[in-house]
């Protein structure tokens, strides 16, 4: 593996990665996904399964990150229930994905960021039906 933590750039960027608190890499986590769904919308057929768990993807970020920033916006306990679903499938599929990574990388940190990010906006919004109860 080579190492490039002598590159003042690469230096500079993990510096800053470490500087942000864990709230703001897990919010960014969250609006890179929303992001990468919302590209991938565009590529799919309308009404299609895959279309739907896109949807289903986003709606689910969309929410999370409201309760994460304190949103005043409400949504119904049946949305905040399948919003939850959602990520705990996601967690589940990320917790998978990292068993296959043998050598950290890129895709590597992409992935536990994400799974962070996940369980994260799995316990405020746990926390938040919990509280709605």
């Amino acid at each position: 593996m080579v190492d490039f933590s002598h590159n003042p750039i690469c230096r500079t960027r993990q510096e800053k990665s470490k500087q942000k608190p864990e709230s703001a890499q897990n919010l960014s986590a969250l609006h890179s996904s929303i992001a990468k769904c919302e590209k991938a919308r565009l590529k799919l057929k309308e009404g299609s399964p895959q279309q739907k768990w896109v949807d289903r993807q986003l709606e689910a970020f969309y929410i999370a990150v409201a309760i994460m920033e304190k949103s005043t916006e409400q949504y119904t306990k049946n949305q905040l229930q399948a919003a939850l679903k959602t990520l705990k499938i996601l967690t589940g599929k990320c917790e998978r994905l990292q068993e296959k990574f043998v050598s950290p990388g890129s895709q590597r940190t992409l992935a536990d960021r994400r799974l962070k990010a996940f369980q994260t906006a799995t316990a405020f919004l746990e926390t938040k039906i919990e509280s709605e109860v």
